[in-house]
């Protein structure tokens, strides 16, 4: 009676877990926007591209990208992350472009760059500068954005088209911010500057055509129901009892 009781309670457990699996969402970016170093005042939270590298100044230009995760149910176990951006414009050299997280709350307002783009507009309130995280009211720790140093993920990025990050440094952000070690202030895109000329320009999120993603793929497992343990112990404690 003892074997009956362990494979009842070895039945309930196979049911209970039995949806264990993998799972995935993509999620659009919620903000994003670029920081300019040669015009501080400027901005572009509303605009149809984002920029990483140098332009022909050998002056930096960074974005700012934060993404919705709460889609994601809690207890999760994250496998994967893949970080996707179109690249519209820009040198067609193979150079170097990194995702670091973001330690700061930054904003993303109504500016709205003209033409291509490349030097912003004029910052409007709440917008994030290369020396402001919310314009008018907060600065940066460090002007160009406050992030961590080592890169989450790096993609060699060379003509126009399609590209990809991922690693386990991103899943490592997803995970830290979704349990909550650190808060979700999303990650700053930063190219080559090293010399002048090396810009690339991305769609952004409110481009029509291939705006920026995340593909987070996840595990999760349901809660265990405690009624049907509960039941389970005891039809298997009583048919115990029954037999001696």
């Amino acid at each position: 009676m003892r074997l009956l009781f362990i494979a009842a309670l070895a039945v309930s457990f196979c049911l209970l877990y039995s949806d264990v699996g993998a799972d995935t969402i993509v999620a659009n970016a919620t903000a994003d926007t670029t920081i300019y170093q040669d015009n501080t005042g400027n901005s572009n939270g509303s605009g149809d591209f984002i920029f990483a590298g140098n332009n022909g100044g050998n002056s930096p230009r960074r974005s700012l990208i934060e993404f919705d995760l709460s889609a994601i149910p809690t207890g999760a176990t994250i496998t994967n992350v893949t970080f996707t951006a179109f690249m519209s414009q820009g040198t067609p050299a193979n150079l170097n472009v990194s995702l670091h997280r973001v330690t700061a709350d930054w904003g993303e307002s109504t500016s709205d760059a003209p033409g291509g783009e490349g030097g912003g507009t004029a910052a409007v309130a709440g917008d994030a500068t290369w020396t402001d995280n919310f314009f008018g009211s907060s600065n940066w720790t460090n002007n160009g954005g406050d992030f961590v140093a080592s890169a989450s993920a790096t993609t060699v990025v060379g003509d126009v088209g399609s590209y990809s990050w991922s690693s386990a440094g991103l899943v490592s952000d997803v995970e830290d911010w979704l349990d909550g070690t650190n808060a979700n202030f999303g990650w700053i895109l930063i190219g080559d500057e090293s010399g002048a000329t090396t810009a690339k320009r991305f769609n952004s999120r409110t481009n029509s055509t291939s705006p920026l993603s995340l593909t987070v793929e996840f595990t999760s497992v349901p809660e265990p129901a405690s009624g049907l343990l509960l039941a389970t112990f005891m039809f298997g404690y009583g048919a115990t009892r029954r037999k001696r």
